[in-house]
């Protein structure tokens, strides 16, 4: 019997150990859906081009996120370190979002930083959230006068949870218990 040369078969694994070792990012599983994979939508004049992979959809769009807003929850960043993109680099963000069982699909991220003047009723006509999750984004400097730190408040058509900045609310324990009882509250189902 001739003998056969080790090859890729021979260097596929199973074992969850050894993949953790490859895989440092987070990898979410859709159940019966095939969805492209969502890249940052850079603005460039009013035109956007997003890239699926093999197709490139052309639109319209004045805000550049991250996410396909499916569940329309709302997640502003004020995050000056990452002005250009908020899609890699923010550990805790993507944590958040997958502990209370949502993946980046459902959600639409903006870095507020990139729009320091976006005032609340431009981002409810342009997402239509459900819940707007802020970090670091002031309500005041939305047009909602003053709102509670880590507390779900009820806009007018939307809920709402204002937190500190994501490098704050990793510094403070506290303020980080207090947004997790919030987001407890919250039936995303």
């Amino acid at each position: 019997m001739p003998q056969r040369k080790k090859g890729m078969a021979e260097q596929i694994t199973r074992d969850t150990e050894a993949l953790k070792l490859f895989f440092t990012e987070d990898i979410f599983l859709v159940p019966n859906e095939v969805l492209p994979a969502v890249k940052d939508q850079k603005a460039s004049g009013d035109l956007i081009e997003t890239n699926y992979g093999d197709t490139i959809e052309k639109q319209v769009e004045e805000i550049s996120y991250v996410g396909r807003n499916a569940k329309h929850i709302l997640i502003l960043v004020n995050a000056d370190e990452y002005p250009e993109s908020i899609s890699a680099g923010v550990p805790l963000l993507w944590n958040i979002v997958k502990a209370i069982k949502l993946d980046p699909n459902d959600v639409a991220v903006v870095n507020y930083a990139a729009y320091p003047n976006l005032h609340f009723d431009k981002l409810q006509s342009h997402f239509q959230p459900q819940l707007l999750i802020s970090f670091g984004v002031p309500a005041t400097a939305l047009n909602l006068g003053n709102q509670p730190l880590q507390v779900l408040v009820n806009l007018e058509n939307a809920n709402a949870i204002f937190s500190l900045t994501l490098k704050g609310l990793d510094e403070d324990l506290n303020s980080k218990k207090l947004l997790w009882k919030s987001l407890q509250q919250l039936n995303l189902s």
